[in-house]
């Protein structure tokens, strides 16, 4: 019974990842026809989307691209996913800030060189669309989990130097 109802789970998370790309790609379509029309309350709220950390964004630009990619491939993929990029003052050492905590963190890996440039290779499982929800959910685990790790550290730090 458990492993029937982990496939099921499985197979539910896929065909979510499936559906949430769908509306990503309407809501790209809908934000592109959006610029020749008048804006209305009801497209507003269509278009409404929370904005992810530039750290979330790159995750998934990683994961989009699906293999080894250079900070400037991960700098144009989030133009295509429709992040402010251009908000930084330094778009491409932000992102490669993000790209060396990501390695340090172990969600990326250094890939062979391309032309002489370093690139980058998510290593961890990817759980179907690229910013699908489960995915989402690992990130935000692996995130507190290391905010967790970093706190109890800190904590028995702060006790050792009382002594």
């Amino acid at each position: 019974m458990l492993n029937r109802l982990r496939k099921e789970l499985g197979e539910k998370l896929v065909a979510k990842g499936e559906i949430e790309v769908e509306i990503a790609q309407l809501k790209r379509a809908i934000a592109s026809v959006a610029d020749y029309v008048d804006e209305t309350p009801e497209t507003e709220v269509l278009l409404e989307i929370e904005e992810p950390s530039l750290k979330d964004a790159v995750r998934t630009a990683l994961r989009a691209i699906g293999k080894a990619a250079t900070a400037t491939d991960v700098r144009q993929m989030l133009g295509e996913l429709r992040f402010p990029i251009e908000k930084h003052v330094n778009p491409i050492g932000s992102v490669q800030t993000v790209l060396k905590r990501l390695i340090a963190d172990g969600e990326v890996a250094y890939g062979h060189e391309r032309e002489g440039k370093r690139t980058y290779v998510w290593v961890l499982p990817i759980y179907g669309a690229s910013s699908s929800l489960a995915n989402q959910i690992a990130d935000k685990d692996r995130d507190q989990a290391k905010r967790k790790n970093h706190l109890v550290k800190s904590t028995h730090g702060a006790v050792r130097s009382r002594r």
